[in-house]
């Protein structure tokens, strides 16, 4: 019985893609954090005391910075994206 590359590799794949997904969180960890430590270091709260006020609009960026690319995709997708044509094909023959 002959096997495809695809199936001889897979378990390798499976194995490079499942290590892939603790990476991309630590570094969005990493970006994370480097954006908090900015925004408190803007606004003036690398020290007791802290103003509450601050401390609040600094989580109120981070988010609002987060929403950003998530805005943008959202966008692209209703928006700018056209659907392949065989996506079309396929529509048209459904109808």
């Amino acid at each position: 019985m002959h096997m495809s590359w695809l199936a001889l590799t897979l378990p390798y794949h499976a194995a490079i893609q499942e290590a892939a997904w603790p990476r991309a969180q630590a570094w969005g960890n990493i970006l994370n954090l480097s954006v908090l430590l900015f925004f408190l270091a803007v606004l003036g709260q690398t020290a007791a005391p802290y103003d509450p006020r601050m401390l609040s609009l600094t989580w109120r960026l981070q988010y609002g910075l987060g929403l950003l690319p998530i805005a943008f995709m959202l966008y692209y997708r209703v928006f700018r994206l056209k659907e392949s044509a065989m996506w079309k094909v396929r529509r048209r023959a459904r109808i």
